[in-house]
This record gives C-alpha cells, sequence and structure tokens, in this order.
C-alpha cells in the first residue's frame, strides 16, 4: 500500500494515521508535497519488485491492533 495523505484534511488525522501506519512498517508513504512520477514510479517499483517487502508489510499490518473492531462499534450503536 502506497500513501499519500491529505494535508488539507481537520487535525491532519490522514498524515498522522499514515506516520502510524508506515512507522510499523504496513506502508509506503509519500507527502503530497513530495509527489511526483519519479517519486511514485520509485515506491511502485520498490513493491512490485521486492516480493519479501511486500510480504512483511502484509504481515505487519495483520499484526496492528485496532482499539474498536466492528463488533464494538456495533455494540455502541445497537444497545
Amino acid at each position: 500500500m502506497i500513501i499519500i495523505p491529505s494535508p488539507y484534511v481537520t487535525n491532519n488525522h490522514q498524515e498522522k494515521n499514515a506516520k502510524y501506519l508506515f512507522n510499523n512498517n504496513c506502508c509506503e508513504l509519500i507527502y503530497e508535497n513530495k509527489l511526483n512520477v519519479f517519486e511514485l514510479s520509485k515506491k511502485i517499483d520498490r513493491l512490485t519488485h521486492n516480493k519479501d517487502l511486500y510480504k512483511n508489510m502484509q504481515n505487519e499490518l495483520c499484526k496492528i491492533k485496532y482499539n474498536f473492531t466492528f463488533d464494538d462499534i456495533r455494540k455502541v450503536l445497537f444497545k
């Protein structure tokens, strides 16, 4: 996964979420002000030509624990 967070959202939450995933080796990250064809191509190339990196990112993403699962949200909404 390659994330390009928008800097124009409230409280910059997209960047915070993207940094969290990037720091946990779950994705590639490109800041919008650094986005260009070369940067995007480089990230795509890196992911498509490095199967170990790709698999590692998949595994790390699966390890992330969410505080609120769908079941937790459903319990709150449908009491």
